[in-house]
């Protein structure tokens, strides 16, 4: 018997090492595939064994230890997900305390690999591969139908990809970037001045939604090379969130709902954009959400661990993307509500305890107040547990799941809020109550039923289309054809009439929508289900019952309806709505990065308002130009670059359309005619100490290196660099002469030798236009200082030749006036003077330095 027992343990221990070996071996071969060199081929072999290696192996058996057999389609790799989210995690902490540089498919590679030696030694089941394969087999069996829709799925989104390779949203710029670097072992963002940037210890960054980030960078080290890589785990994702939907639909409503449920999710224009463009987060957080609910809602109450891993699914669902959480506060308690088929105090508890949860989030910044909310919850569930109120054998083992990994996701954002006294980036309690007490205006409200009732088309016609089909009334029916016709052309008469150029606006905020559309469908997917039950599957097949007659005529133009009306606008907008998030077409940039790849190097930083999509696409450090006040005044706006140049050392300015559409206020930097090496001051403050001066001076300036070439819609880029410039005075005058004239009505004192005007009596304001002037310019700025008495200079306009004013001088300070001055031929100078009626003013000097 021993001996039969020690045979058993040695060929368990065998298999264990063989196991392992196996693991080892395609660890090894992922490892080698970066450094071969056959193109398509060894990426591919980066990204099967990667996908299979350390999410599918790892996954599939913690599930299997965790929830046993009976575990939900998909949730497998939903947990190898997990796995490695906690394990890039793990090494944010590291790099915080410990300041180390691994880069992450090293560390990926040791943490599975020490992960299946432990899970071997604790669990003992040597049958690794075997599980593994047992959870694609689960995918296959589940329905020959499923496998073909999502065949289908993945076919339409890889034929789509080409528009979301090079488009993506500002805040996926964000994520990119922090992924990439995350690939080279530096928790660092390439971004600075940017709130949702914050810095927790010596080139240690943390993002806002930092597990968006975790999940860009294993996608990007499973696609190493290229700008789309992160589209991978869109893709996966929604593959991911149809096997959830899926399972839900299939487990609550059978399996024709499912079907038509994934096919809808499968097809739905605005589902497939957000699955194939860079948005947000919103995709990953809806995928952990519906896996949450299957934990919760499958019926099966003796499994703590399925409680515990449906929180830290809620806790990461909170991480990725903090809007949804308010949509995990209802969804939860009803998942309960649907395993139970009933509403017990347990729901009702879990409820208020995540609305406490939700809360507790809101003042994050707060660590006391934060730990008090969390145990007046826990107190609350004491209370009830000993006072035999409530069952919450569910309810604890979720919130504890959920608090937990929500410390351990928010711990270095404590830490710094405790040792810094910073406060941690989020909405704040402020935010969260102005947005529950504050009534939206009519045209919001109006504006948002329009937003989601375009993206709910297909579901909305499906609900049309089984009106037709249940409705035998040939009156009724012909009607709800009409109204199905009339929405059809009202949304196409939407489309091609509100502003043919905002079409792209329809999807650039619609991410918000996918867990309501996402919804819709398993609704629609019921009702068609159940009318297909109801009306199709006992109809005869004899001759008459077949009869092509007009409800099947206006059943085909019902699909049809729904076919052209709702479904191919929706994708014939795709590539508009790509195209708005493309930052080459969007802001102008062609070229701009070709020059940037070709005259700058690794370590150039760059000012410019474009900042995450700028540093995600160059590989360069990009600087947030953010004012701290939208001033009018172009002096005080350069003023306010040179502290950001100064405060981040940076060496370029980056000036497109978009900026000067944000701050106006460098709309002369960016439109104002110049050639390369023409030379602006930062400082007008120190410039304007030069009144009276007659020698050189040195000026931290910007100087003009190259602009792009216009596109269709004339927009171009400027890009300066930032240098320490000479400036001395290329014409001065400060004598009156008879080459100056003035117009009628004023009075001349030239007893002086300054020019000064002395105003009429008939008149409180008087324009003096000084001609001719005739100055060429190259850059530079202009100086005007004036002595004022009982007078007062208001503006001072500079002319061109044609009578255009091609700039307007600014008072800095007392009386002297100060103008940026591009290539321009000044033909006059209008001063504008207003004050008592024999007021005089006396110009005292006029400078152009350059």
């Amino acid at each position: 018997m021993i001996a039969v027992r020690r045979n058993l343990t040695g060929q368990k221990f065998l298999r264990s090492i063989i196991s392992l070996l196996i693991f080892g071996l395609l660890s090894s071969l992922f490892l080698v595939s970066y450094d071969i060199e056959f193109g398509l081929i060894d990426d591919l072999l980066v990204l099967i064994i990667g996908f299979f290696a350390f999410i599918c192996i790892p996954g599939e058996n913690l599930a299997r230890l965790l929830l046993g057999k009976k575990k939900q389609m998909g949730v497998g790799l939903i947990v190898g997900i997990l796995l490695n989210l906690i394990f890039i995690q793990i090494l944010f902490f590291l790099s915080m305390l410990l300041q180390i540089q691994v880069v992450l498919r090293y560390w990926i590679v040791l943490c599975n690999v020490l992960f299946l030696a432990i899970l071997l030694g604790v669990n003992g089941d040597t049958r690794i591969l075997v599980y593994t394969a047992e959870g694609f087999k689960s995918v296959v069996k589940s329905s020959p139908n499923l496998i073909i829709i999502l065949f289908i799925a993945i076919g339409i989104r890889l034929a789509l990809a080409p528009i979301g390779l090079t488009s993506f949203a500002p805040d996926a710029g964000l994520y990119f970037d922090y992924a990439r670097n995350i690939n080279e072992g530096l928790f660092q963002s390439n971004i600075m001045n940017d709130g949702a940037v914050a810095s927790r210890g010596v080139n240690v960054d943390e993002i806002a939604h930092h597990s968006t980030s975790y999940l860009y960078a294993i996608s990007y080290m499973f696609m190493s090379g290229t700008q789309s890589n992160p589209i991978f785990f869109l893709v996966l994702f929604s593959i991911l969130s149809m096997m959830g939907v899926y399972s839900f639909a299939r487990n609550y409503f059978g399996d024709r709902t499912a079907e038509i449920s994934v096919l809808l999710i499968a097809v739905h224009p605005t589902l497939v954009y957000f699955s194939v463009v860079g948005y947000g987060p919103e995709l990953f957080s809806f995928t952990f959400l519906i896996f949450a609910v299957l934990l919760l809602s499958d019926g099966n109450k003796e499994s703590n661990s399925k409680y515990i891993l449906a929180g830290v699914l809620v806790a990461f669902v909170e991480n990725i993307w903090f809007v949804n959480f308010y949509i995990v506060v209802f969804v939860l308690p009803l998942a309960l509500i649907f395993s139970q088929r009933t509403i017990t105090k347990e729901q009702i508890y879990l409820m208020f305890a995540l609305v406490g949860a939700l809360i507790a989030r809101q003042v994050l910044a707060n660590i006391f107040l934060f730990i008090l909310i969390w145990m007046i919850i826990f107190m609350a569930f004491y209370v009830s547990r000993r006072g035999r109120l409530i069952d919450t054998t569910q309810t604890f083992p979720i919130l504890i799941g959920y608090f937990l990994f929500s410390m351990f996701l928010y711990l270095p954002a404590q830490l710094s809020s405790i040792i810094n006294n910073s406060p941690v980036a989020g909405i704040g309690l402020n935010g969260f109550t102005e947005s529950i007490f504050t009534l939206p205006t009519f045209y919001y409200i109006a504006g948002g039923l329009f937003f989601l009732f375009w993206h709910l088309t297909p579901v909305l016609f499906g609900l049309l289309i089984i009106g037709l089909w249940m409705l035998r009334d040939n009156h009724r029916y012909q009607t709800f054809s009409l109204i199905a016709l009339a929405i059809s052309v009202g949304t196409g008469i939407i489309l091609v009439s509100i502003e043919p150029m905002k079409i792209e606006y329809l999807y650039t905020t619609a991410r918000f929508l996918i867990s309501i559309i996402m919804i819709a469908c398993i609704l629609v997917g019921n009702i068609l289900a159940t009318g297909y039950e109801k009306y199709c599957s006992n109809i005869s097949l004899t001759r008459s019952r077949r009869s092509f007659g007009i409800k099947q005529i206006l059943g085909i133009a019902s699909i049809g309806i729904i076919l052209v009306g709702s479904l191919a606008p929706g994708y014939l907008a795709l590539n508009a709505n790509a195209d708005f998030v493309n930052p080459e077409k969007r802001y102008a940039w062609q070229g701009l990065l070709e020059w940037v790849d070709a005259n700058t190097v690794e370590g150039d930083r760059f000012l410019l308002d474009r900042a995450r999509e700028f540093a995600w696409i160059t590989n360069r450090e990009g600087i947030y130009l953010n004012l701290h006040y939208s001033r009018d005044l172009e002096w005080e706006a350069t003023y306010e670059l040179l502290r950001m140049v100064n405060d981040y050392n940076a060496d370029f300015l980056i000036l497109d359309s978009y900026t000067v559409a944000h701050w106006n206020n460098f709309e002369f930097l960016q439109k104002a005619s110049m050639t390369n090496e023409n030379t602006l001051p930062l400082n007008a403050r120190e410039a304007a100490l030069l009144v009276g001066e007659n020698s050189s001076e040195h000026l931290q300036s910007i100087d003009l290196l190259y602009q792009t070439q216009a596109n269709s819609y004339g927009d171009y880029v400027r890009i300066f660099s930032v240098v320490e410039e000479a400036y001395s005075v290329s014409w001065r005058n400060i004598s009156f002469s008879e080459d100056w004239d003035v117009s009628s009505g004023i009075e001349l004192d030239g007893t002086r030798s300054e020019i000064h005007f002395l105003k009429s009596a008939n008149s409180a304001i008087e324009r003096n236009i000084l001609s001719p002037f005739n100055i060429t310019t190259s850059g530079g700025f202009v100086l005007f200082s004036f002595s004022e008495v009982n007078a007062e200079v208001t503006r001072i306009s500079l002319i061109n030749t044609q009578g255009v004013v091609i700039q307007q001088a600014e008072r800095i300070e007392g009386s002297i006036f100060y103008a940026q001055l591009g290539c321009h031929l000044i033909g006059n100078i209008r001063i504008e003077m207003q004050g008592d009626i024999q007021g005089t003013i006396s110009l005292e000097e006029m400078a152009i330095w350059q």
